[in-house]
């Protein structure tokens, strides 16, 4: 078969489908710990439920190891807070089997499901349209290279976010969208921060312009009110984080 020049220029122009992240819908609402205002912290039972009765919702996330290194959905460093069985002690003491058995509950206790995996949740949800914004909580060593070697099939999905400068960076750098977490506005935006993730009540006009100026995306945590959210909104903040869904 003969390929003329035509047919390589033909070929080179074809557009190219976007990456589900290139593809969220701004202004974006995402599910903060999965929703954990309606659904059992990190769950696999909040995941499923959100992409069930919110479809396009991106889901958020933190991942920390066990003791032998496999990532789970975990905000906390310890289980105390979320244990619906009063289970407490450090989730990188914790063993796979002791990470099966614990069951986590929502923000009032009246829904629990079990803990998840962050391989569950990449086998459920890798390779479809979802969108999730997983927070690395290790900075350093073999638990962020297993972050990278586990997320990275799955990167056209994923806004990699860490509170580390330098763990962002790297993740960004490994190929994923790159969001850098702060409490507070960032002086100097790093040109990988595509999406930048700060505590809402922080959040004004000159912050939102500073942001877009950068050429970043601003994201606000954690909003739990339609007001706020609107207020947000208004002064054109690209997304939210929020424990319920529904606002």
């Amino acid at each position: 078969m003969l390929i003329t020049l035509g047919d390589v220029h033909q070929l080179s122009v074809q557009p190219r489908t976007p990456t589900p992240v290139e593809s969220i819908s701004y202004p974006a609402v995402a599910a903060h710990r999965g929703g954990r205002a309606l659904y059992p912290e990190g769950s696999m039972d909040a995941f499923r439920a959100v992409v069930a009765d919110h479809p396009g919702m991106p889901l958020e996330m933190d991942v920390r190891p066990l003791a032998d290194g496999t990532l789970v959905v975990c905000h906390d460093d310890t289980v105390d807070r979320i244990a619906a069985d009063g289970t407490t002690g450090r989730v990188d003491q914790m063993t796979q089997a002791q990470w099966k058995n614990l069951r986590v509950k929502n923000l009032d206790g009246t829904v629990t499901g079990p803990a998840a995996f962050l391989q569950d949740v990449l086998d459920e949800f890798g390779g479809t349209n979802t969108v999730m914004l997983i927070e690395c909580k290790v900075y350093t060593g073999s638990a962020r290279n297993r972050y990278v070697e586990q997320c990275w099939p799955y990167r056209d999905q994923i806004i990699a976010a860490s509170f580390s400068p330098n763990t962002a960076r790297i993740l960004a750098g490994s190929g994923f969208a790159g969001q850098y977490l702060a409490t507070k506005p960032v002086a100097d935006i790093p040109e990988w921060a595509g999406h930048v993730a700060i505590d809402h009540t922080t959040i004004t006009p000159a912050v939102v312009a500073e942001v877009h100026a950068a050429g970043s995306r601003l994201w606000a945590w954690t909003v739990d009110s339609v007001a706020r959210k609107d207020e947000l909104f208004g002064m054109g903040v690209d997304g939210i984080f929020t424990d319920d869904p529904t606002i």
